[in-house]
């Protein structure tokens, strides 16, 4: 248990129990609840506001300006509402008719706030480790459940127009002053998006769950070589992201910016002596356009799986001495487009740096 007193947010608890039980010889169980806390960091709380230029997609593809001239909302049963919120947005009457958005980006101001509270997770594991004697095998599997309220976050400039204009549910009365829809700034020349506010604030909550596998295998000869190999897989079952207290909650898992549906990393290693070489293969599931999660007629592709080899080798020179060395990206692998932007990709899940080399000496004193 522990108990911490912040000058703005005031006094949080945090706490945890958990339990490991043998039920036979070599199978145990374990699992664990948790209460976590994080308060907002010192960017988040007084980061000074600062404007970058950001796209927003395209209206074939259901992202976009929905007051253009053509969009899918414009031409469907809310018509006469969704051009009654453009008005009221400030697009001026005599160029509705025929507006068009051919910049499809617009400024977007961030800024930090000190009213910010701290971020509260809920964390439920349920798991068995099973070791057969002898075999050199082992395997651990464990359920997880995480619930984060009041996550610290912003929206993207997408994720504002598509709440403004109800294609995810989040505005059913087409209100000029919701929440989302005072984000946005139109000039009132040419109608055009000229800023989208992206504040820092305690958004609704963040729920994922899945299953974490690892296998662990090895071998050793009487000649002095040894072979071990390891994989850890991820199932992640649901990754659901409420942006409003009590908005509508949408599932990500599988969506690309957001966490893999599949995962895994696996490694084969080789040892004789005081030399020992390998190979790893990390594995990314396919992934679908984040934009399909609120609006299922996107067209804007998705990502197949993608498959990246290291190579690394160890030489303990003495007692005191050892060389580590390897090849990350072994294949040079490019990463994969994202979204419908020539060169634009998710740098947080993709390796951007291509073929890496690395050398590591150690010594001990």
């Amino acid at each position: 248990y522990r108990y911490s007193d912040y000058d703005l947010s005031g006094g949080v608890d945090t706490y945890k129990v958990d339990f490991t039980w043998a039920l036979v010889e070599n199978l145990r169980l374990r699992g664990s609840y948790q209460r976590a806390v994080r308060a907002p960091s010192v960017g988040e709380l007084y980061v000074a506001a600062q404007t970058e230029s950001n796209g927003y997609g395209l209206v074939v593809n259901g992202q976009g300006d929905q007051c253009q001239a053509g969009s899918p909302l414009r031409t469907g049963a809310n018509a006469a509402a969704i051009e009654a919120l453009c008005l009221a947005q400030g697009i001026p009457a005599a160029l509705l008719g025929g507006y068009l958005d051919t910049q499809r980006e617009s400024l977007a101001t961030i800024a930090g706030n000190t009213g910010l509270k701290p971020e509260t997770a809920d964390t439920y594991t349920v798991g068995v480790v099973w070791s057969p004697e002898g075999s050199g095998f082992s395997v651990a599997a464990d359920w997880f459940d995480i619930k984060v309220t009041d996550v610290i976050g912003t929206l993207t400039s997408s994720q504002v127009l598509a709440s403004c204009f109800n294609q995810d549910g989040a505005n059913p009365g087409y209100a000029v002053d919701n929440f989302y829809c005072r984000q946005i700034q139109r000039n009132a020349t040419t109608g055009r998006i000229d800023n989208i506010f992206k504040p820092t604030y305690n958004m609704g909550s963040l729920r994922t769950q899945g299953i974490d596998v690892q296998l662990d295998w090895h071998r050793q000869w009487d000649g002095g070589g040894s072979l071990r190999a390891s994989s850890v897989l991820s199932w992640v079952d649901r990754y659901e992201v409420q942006t409003l207290k009590g908005g509508v909650v949408y599932d990500y898992a599988g969506a690309v910016g957001y966490v893999p549906e599949w995962k895994a990393v696996s490694q084969v290693r080789y040892g004789q002596g005081a030399f020992g070489a390998g190979l790893r293969w990390r594995y990314i599931g396919a992934q679908e356009h984040s934009s399909k999660v609120t609006n299922p007629a996107s067209t804007t592709p998705g990502v197949d799986a993608y498959h990246y080899f290291d190579a690394f080798g160890d030489w303990t020179l003495s007692d005191r001495l050892s060389l580590r060395t390897g090849i990350n990206n072994l294949l040079d692998k490019a990463p994969p487009q994202v979204g419908g932007t020539p060169g634009a990709t998710n740098a947080s899940t993709y390796d951007i740096f291509g073929r890496q080399y690395f050398v590591g000496l150690t010594a001990t004193f």
